[in-house]
């Protein structure tokens, strides 16, 4: 049989911030209440319309869930108030019948199914604790923790549940979804609600770490003394590809690639700008320039066209403002600034 040390709240989504944050729960009967809190924590409502009227529950043990083992001590804890008779089950047939302790009391040739019966109070919340052992061995069958109203017309608030490995109800801390490791076919998968790597055992100074809310990867300081690479993926909504680098929005999109730069819109295949070491390209683009310009050498190009101005052949064209017809060369060194 294993006691084990505490690794915290086996249970998952149980700080009850919204009802958009109750993914773990398979039941959810009622709301996320946050007027009646117990510690500063928000509680979970319930209104039975029938008699054993399903509130919440959570799986404990199925294929791919192990938040309890056969041959274990745990302790279940929970704040509760209200009107009427609250129902936990720890369920079916997984835990040891011979002996179990509720509130503090031993009891002895407890139901299969670890159903325990709690009478709410109106006022004040409550915390109750009930500790049990799982079987030898667990069948097939998805084991679950299930919170129910027991008669119609009653109702209960529920707060900060918690279940523990070993025969202490601790101090209460928001839940795991859950931890550990897997390892087979070549594969090492870590999961948890957040997943550390440290510089050293036991070292208290996360170095590298992935956020539990968005997925990113992170690193002391933004800073990663060695090197990340992938063949593809997303950055700040820029694509990378092998070799290439692209990003839209709207009507705009940028291409960056060895040796090329081309910003487009990808609406129109005529509007483009190329920049490429060989050659640039301006197609149906406006290009606008503020301030002082510079050109260090020279300035070739075989024709330009400036709003109602044209370069070509080192000639200067331009439509003089007034006169439809009218126009004036000028012949200048190109050559020059």
């Amino acid at each position: 049989m294993s006691v084990g040390a505490g690794i915290g709240n086996l249970l998952s989504d149980t700080d009850f911030i919204d009802n958009d944050h109750l993914g773990a729960w398979d039941t959810k009967a009622g709301s996320v209440n946050t007027t009646n809190k117990c510690n500063g924590y928000n509680s979970y409502y319930k209104y039975s319309s029938n008699s054993y009227d399903n509130v919440l529950s959570q799986i404990l043990f199925s294929n791919d869930i192990r938040r309890i083992q056969p041959d274990t001590v745990y302790t279940l804890s929970f704040y509760a108030k209200g009107v009427g008779t609250l129902i936990t089950y720890v369920h079916p047939s997984c835990i040891d019948t011979k002996k179990v302790i509720v509130d503090g009391t031993e009891k002895e040739y407890w139901a299969a199914d670890g159903s325990c019966e709690w009478s709410l109070n109106y006022s004040n919340y409550v915390k109750h604790t009930f500790t049990f052992k799982t079987t030898s061995s667990f069948n097939s069958d998805t084991k679950y923790l299930l919170f129910r109203l027991k008669s119609s017309s009653q109702y209960v608030y529920i707060s900060q549940p918690r279940l523990d490995v070993g025969y202490s109800a601790r101090d209460y801390t928001e839940g795991l979804t859950r931890a550990g490791i897997n390892i087979g076919n070549g594969t090492v998968n870590l999961y948890g609600d957040k997943v550390i790597f440290s510089d050293r055992e036991g070292g208290n100074t996360d170095k590298i770490w992935i956020d539990p809310d968005d997925g990113t990867l992170n690193a002391v300081d933004g800073n990663f003394s060695g090197k990340i690479t992938a063949t593809s993926g997303t950055v700040g909504g820029m694509k990378i590809d092998e070799n290439k680098i692209t990003g839209t929005k709207d009507n705009s999109m940028v291409t960056i690639e060895p040796g090329t730069v081309q910003i487009a819109n990808p609406a129109n295949t005529q509007q483009v700008i190329t920049l490429n070491a060989a050659r640039s390209e301006f197609y149906n683009s406006d290009i606008d320039i503020y301030g002082d310009v510079f050109v260090g050498h020279k300035l070739t190009a075989g024709g330009l066209h400036l709003g109602t101005s044209y370069i070509d052949g080192g000639s200067l064209q331009s439509e003089i403002a007034g006169l439809d017809s009218s126009r004036c060369n000028i012949v200048f060194c190109i050559a020059c600034r």
